[in-house]
């Protein structure tokens, strides 16, 4: 069943109403269709896993009593049976009880009968509340319903979206503004689509309240139902409501888009916005509907609303009438561990009551805060993100702190289009699970979100290294090197520490989990580096976690990003033919041979003993990339005069050019005897290296093809030099 709200599955309802179907002689698909509802609903009503609506259960109720379901002499002790069983928020109408079971068989029920049609059989005022449910305390939001009264009643808006994260209050909100502006209204209906009722069915339905006698005109298509409703929507104020919006729309596509089979109530929506017409359409959702996003505007009769937290007074009184206390300072922090949301609050009051004695002080020095209802809430809205959103969510629980879209977007192993990720955020932001920043352009997550999101990459980098599938292992970093100080511990402690303690458990010998660590190395090696991604420097950072040390292990081939490396011991560690970019180390790895800086200034680089070669970001003071370019000491290093590229000679005999921007080989030259010197010239078009073979080479920086190669020296040539205009060299 789709979005139940329910964790337990109600065999006791479920089989009751399995058995009235049966007596009644109908399918699944049958009892669907007669009740307006889809067949998975009425599944998920018989398998227990969710509960019908009032609206629901009164309609199965006049349908089993016209095919002699119940048993004869027991329907009222049956009906009141099933009716207590179902959990309906309202009590059951013993008025419409004892009306129904004084009807003749086979007479129309109630709700099949039609109840108005043409002008001269519309009563002057009709609210149909049907399952809306009852809200017997609502806190604060003042400001947002007198804004939404005043688009409503005041401006005539034609379409109006509650749109925020699940259990911020969307639906209370809708049914205290339904009581506030009904008056203003000839004809107020609310209808739930929490169990994705087709849009035809509903539209029947609506068409039967509207009209004052049944309806003599033929209904056959979605086109003419919806132009019998728009002549209504024409001629009387009617204000329709539709919660639960997205109940009928794609998962995990992050597009807004209806359901395959639901398209219907997307034309609806861009028809009650485009068409002129007296009346309005008030939904909520967890997200924005695709057909109204472009014609939404502060100027237009389309608005939407986000609701946020609540402001910390209605958070207060939600906790005083839960009979939760605490000090001034534990009630605020319990506020802002959840992010204001009243769901949330009134999910773990009773906890706090039960176990706590209604002490929020006690309640959180235990700890944990996401359980129960709160992390199935969650998950709900984390199974209707796409790939790239859940990935954002990640990073910005990885980050801890506002970041801007710039900072993000460096992060990503495989970059996205800016316009793809910036509609991945204007998603995120729709659907309430990321608020703005501080900062102009940033974003960053609830406290409740954030700790839901940490915990849930906690687990899926366990079971990752676990099932050897590194996925998201290579799409994130767990702990980045050239963050602030304070977010880089909190990386350590709340995300690396954890995962190192959870694996414990699975792998309780250190040797076993070392072993286990050390294998998943083994299918990255040699790969490029996008395909390792951040795993090899995750990995590397449970391995300092938990041996303490680096020493004496194989590195090479791998490629790490942003790993701090400072005050680690790296003794007779291998990193031949590694790659480290955004490293941090404390001090250099061996001594410096040889050094230069790019024209701008922007880069130096450096060639060591050992054979590597290092290009640090001077201004930010930051190792950009480490790895080993030869085989023996890199005796000269040289930036091109665009600061795009890097030649390195060795006294291995060989000239390399680089890619300053990942490390890449662009091209090796023939080895002859040591090389002792390269220079550019100024237009970048050549590139001299001399040596001790006394020669001296002119190169294409582009192609590595040999050009000339000029006069011999009597002995090593261990400086070349040339002019400012390039047309002169000394060696």
């Amino acid at each position: 069943m789709r979005h139940s709200s329910y964790r337990e599955r109600d065999y006791n309802l479920g089989q009751q109403i399995l058995s009235l179907r049966t007596a009644s002689h109908l399918t699944q698909s049958e009892l669907a269709k007669l009740l307006g509802v889809s067949r998975q609903a009425v599944v998920g009503w018989e398998t227990g896993t969710s509960y019908p609506s009032a609206h629901h259960l009164k309609h199965l109720i006049e349908l089993c009593l016209q095919h002699d379901a119940f048993h004869r002499g027991q329907e009222a002790e049956e009906i009141r049976a099933l009716w207590k069983s179902a959990h309906v928020r309202v009590p059951l109408d013993e008025t419409w009880l004892i009306g129904l079971l004084e009807k003749p068989p086979n007479a129309p029920s109630v709700s099949q009968t039609p109840t108005v049609d043409t002008e001269s059989h519309q009563p002057s005022h009709l609210t149909d509340w049907h399952d809306a449910p009852e809200v017997s305390n609502f806190y604060g939001r003042e400001s947002e319903l007198a804004l939404l009264t005043d688009w409503l009643v005041e401006q005539h808006c034609r379409v109006v979206s509650v749109l925020g994260l699940g259990g911020i209050g969307k639906s209370a909100f809708a049914v205290t503004l339904m009581h506030r502006v009904a008056e203003q209204f000839d004809v107020v209906i609310w209808r739930s689509l929490r169990d994705a009722p087709p849009c035809e069915p509903l539209l029947d339905e609506w068409l039967r309240i509207l009209a004052g006698e049944p309806l003599t005109i033929e209904l056959d298509t979605l086109e003419r139902r919806l132009n019998l409703l728009f002549e209504f929507l024409r001629t009387r104020r009617i204000l329709l409501v539709l919660d639960n919006l997205e109940s009928v729309m794609e998962q995990a596509e992050g597009s807004g888009r209806m359901l395959a089979g639901y398209e219907g109530y997307g034309r609806l929506l861009r028809r009650a916005a485009e068409t002129k017409h007296k009346s309005c359409v008030l939904l909520t959702s967890r997200e924005k509907p695709f057909e109204l996003a472009p014609l939404e505007g502060s100027r237009t009769p389309v608005r939407s609303m986000h609701l946020g937290q609540l402001d910390a007074d209605a958070c207060e009184a939600l906790l005083l009438h839960q009979e939760v206390r605490g000090s001034a300072a534990d009630r605020e922090r319990l506020i802002e561990r959840y992010g204001g949301n009243p769901l949330a609050l009134k999910i773990v009051a009773p906890t706090i009551v039960d176990l706590f004695g209604g002490a929020i002080s006690a309640f959180l020095e235990q700890g944990e805060t996401i359980f129960g209802s709160v992390r199935y809430l969650l998950q709900e809205q984390f199974a209707r993100l796409s790939g790239v959103e859940e990935s954002l969510m990640l990073w910005l629980a990885i980050l801890r702190e506002a970041v801007t879209v710039q900072e993000l977007s460096a992060l990503l192993v495989n970059a996205l289009p800016r316009a793809q990720l910036l509609e991945a955020l204007d998603t995120l932001r729709g659907r309430s699970l990321i608020e703005h920043g501080k900062l102009k352009g940033s974003f960053t997550l609830q406290s409740v979100v954030l700790e839901y999101t940490t915990t849930r990459l906690i687990e899926t980098a366990v079971n990752e290294i676990e099932r050897g599938h590194l996925d998201s292992l290579i799409d994130h970093g767990l702990e980045l090197a050239n963050v602030k100080e304070y977010i880089r511990e909190a990386q350590v402690r709340l995300i690396v520490a954890s995962i190192v303690a959870r694996l414990r458990n699975i792998y309780p010998e250190s040797d076993a989990m070392e072993n286990r660590l050390l294998a998943l190395f083994e299918p990255l090696r040699g790969r490029s580096e996008e395909f390792q991604g951040y795993a090899p420097s995750n990995l590397l950072m449970l391995l300092r976690a938990l041996r303490g040390d680096l020493s004496g292990l194989d590195l090479h081939q791998l490629s790490f990003r942003e790993v701090d490396l400072r005050g680690v011991n790296l003794h007779d560690t291998r990193l031949d033919e590694a790659t480290l970019r955004d490293a941090v180390f404390t001090e250099a790895s061996d001594t410096i041979w040889s050094m230069a800086f790019s024209k701008n200034g922007t880069y130096w680089a450096g060639g060591d003993r050992q054979g590597q070669a290092q290009i640090w970001l001077y201004t930010k003071r930051r190792l950009h990339l480490v790895w080993r370019a030869h085989h023996s000491v890199v005796s000269a290093v040289a930036f091109s005069p665009d600061e795009h590229r890097l030649a390195t000679g060795s006294w291995d005999g060989v000239v390399k050019m680089w890619d300053v921007a990942n490390g890449t080989l662009l091209w090796t030259s023939p080895a002859v005897d040591a090389i002792m010197q390269l220079a550019w010239s100024p237009d970048g078009r050549t590139l001299a290296s001399a040596g001790t073979d006394g020669q001296v080479r002119l190169w294409n920086p582009t192609s590595g093809t040999l050009l000339q190669i000029l006069t011999e020296h009597a002995g090593p040539v261990l400086q070349v030099v040339w002019s400012p205009n390039g047309k002169l060299l000394a060696s």
